[in-house]
């Protein structure tokens, strides 16, 4: 969910909108029946500029990686639109972190109870202190939450690589984009 009080810009171009809504729109044509029958895919996805909007500022969801055994691991974390990709402030010693230094797999999940849905599967790429990213990124996110991940040590974020993207609306014309 959107952070109260967060009125930060909108850190995607054009560009950026359209290589989400490229995703977005692949995804789908790559959807099992299955999940085009319960997403009701195309018509119940969102278009890359309403999810943007309804995901500003900085959002929870459910982030799922793996031990070096195989084992799923899932915890709640912080997510962050920059640039049409999603980004989680992390610390480099945390176990996410060093399982996906390890197995870059991921998925990330986002539901709530107004009928929205976000299910995302790819891989995580760590950005660190020097990249030239990281500052916008601490920027969107103190923008959003009023910290900065270099604050918690040795902060980074994942950069998820999406391969997939789906999106769930009950009703897609109540999102503005």
């Amino acid at each position: 969910m959107r952070e109260a009080g967060y009125d930060g810009p909108m850190e995607q171009s054009p560009q950026d909108l359209a290589v989400l809504q490229q995703l977005i729109d692949e995804s789908a044509r790559r959807a099992s029946p299955a999940m085009r029958a319960s997403f009701g895919l195309p018509e119940q996805s969102l278009t890359a500029a309403q999810l943007v909007r309804r995901c500003a500022g900085v959002f929870t969801a459910v982030l799922a990686t793996t031990t070096a055994k195989g084992e799923p691991r899932c915890a709640p974390v912080g997510v962050l639109f920059h640039r049409g990709r999603l980004h989680v402030p992390t610390s480099a010693d945390s176990n996410r972190a060093r399982n996906l230094a390890a197995r870059p797999a991921l998925s990330l999940s986002l539901f709530d109870d107004a009928g929205f849905a976000l299910i995302v599967h790819g891989s995580g790429v760590l950005v660190e202190p020097g990249h030239a990213d990281f500052e916008a990124l601490e920027d969107v996110q103190f923008a959003a939450r009023g910290t900065r991940v270099s604050s918690w040590g040795r902060g980074v974020f994942i950069r998820i690589e999406a391969d997939l993207l789906f999106s769930y609306a009950r009703d897609p014309q109540g999102y503005p984009g």
